[in-house]
């Protein structure tokens, strides 16, 4: 909250470059464990 209210786009302590590669990696562990949530669609789904 404190970089928001500063007007900071992203935080010192974890710039958005590596937020995203937490991201990538989480989901690709997720992926590989076979974790989906509620929102995803099931593999070989039609997307709309």
């Amino acid at each position: 909250m404190r970089c928001l209210r500063a007007g900071e786009r992203e935080s010192p302590l974890v710039p958005l470059d590596g937020a995203h590669a937490v991201m990538r990696t989480l989901d690709a562990v997720r992926e590989r464990i076979g974790v989906r949530y509620p929102s995803e669609a099931a593999p070989g789904a039609a997307q709309a």
